[in-house]
């Protein structure tokens, strides 16, 4: 697939994406769109589209956002487009994995804290799912944790990154998580509930 031109790139991986897809591939894959940015649009467009391709062409991008992450921020709205545009949990699940793999911009990032807050009240949310969202939960915390000792120091901020309600929000989605069935989650999900306490922004004992 190496050295192929953009659209005998773009006609072997949308052929491709619709068979057995191995890491090999994806490697493979990742390293020919180097230099073919409207190949990697395309990528982009079949991740809304219809499966099998969608979901391997999802998976494309996760590895796309580990090797290549500025592919992923040059097209950070229409990669978030395509939550709105699927309804493939599985699809879901890889773009979120790749938003996670890249540092995002200040709108991206509250897009997906408010997703993250949103997803253990959904029932019908996969485990993996779940699992995602406690990640990006535990970004905030450890974020929120560099905040208080900031606020030790002699030049304190004026305030945590996260609002009340946004705090509040994520309390709320660690206090369904650690009802979760998945021990995983729970054990994760009371681990850093704690770690709230520990930095003084929440009482539990209210």
């Amino acid at each position: 697939m190496a050295g192929a031109d953009s659209e005998g790139l773009r006609a072997r991986l949308h052929s491709g994406l619709t068979t057995g897809v191995g890491k090999a591939f994806v490697n493979e894959a990742v390293e020919a769109l180097k230099g073919c940015p409207e190949v990697v649009d395309d990528v982009v467009l079949w991740c809304g589209g219809e499966a099998p391709r969608s979901r391997k062409a999802a998976w494309l991008l996760h590895g796309l956002a580990e090797k290549q992450p500025e592919e992923i921020l040059a097209r950070e709205e229409a990669v978030l487009n395509i939550l709105d545009v699927s309804a493939d949990a599985s699809v879901h699940r890889e773009v979120f994995q790749a938003l996670l793999a890249v540092e995002h911009s200040a709108l991206t990032a509250n897009f997906l804290f408010e997703l993250s807050t949103l997803i253990p009240h959904d029932k019908s949310q996969p485990i993996a799912m779940r699992h995602l969202a406690l990640r990006l939960l535990e970004r905030h915390i450890a974020r929120l944790t560099q905040d208080a000792n900031l606020a030790a120091s002699p030049t304190p901020p004026a305030a945590t990154h996260l609002s009340k309600a946004q705090l509040e929000s994520l309390v709320d989605a660690l206090d369904v998580l650690r009802t979760d069935a998945s021990g995983i989650c729970r054990r994760q999900a009371i681990y850093l509930r704690k770690r709230l306490g520990d930095i003084g922004l929440y009482d539990w004992t209210n």
